[in-house]
């Protein structure tokens, strides 16, 4: 997780993960995440799996927006607890 933190003092602004549940894994699990930006869709698939590791334990979210959209999208955006 060095390196994650060397490219937040290299840049500013956000760093975003798209698509990769091993990356977001790592870095929920090493306290890496300042933010969620959640997109649910009115959908169950009855199988697969969780958004989170399972050994990640409890983690708060503090609610900062959501957003819906036609079609019942929603997005929420929450700030992570340390």
């Amino acid at each position: 997780m060095a390196a994650v933190r060397g490219l937040r003092h290299r840049f500013t602004g956000n760093l975003i993960v798209w698509g990769s549940l091993s990356l977001s894994d790592a870095l929920l699990r090493a306290g890496e995440v300042d933010v969620l930006r959640l997109r649910v869709l009115p959908l169950l698939l009855g199988r697969g799996r969780s958004f989170a590791p399972s050994d990640l334990g409890l983690r708060r979210l503090s609610l900062v927006t959501a957003q819906s959209f036609a079609g019942g999208l929603v997005v929420l955006e929450c700030n992570v607890a340390p």
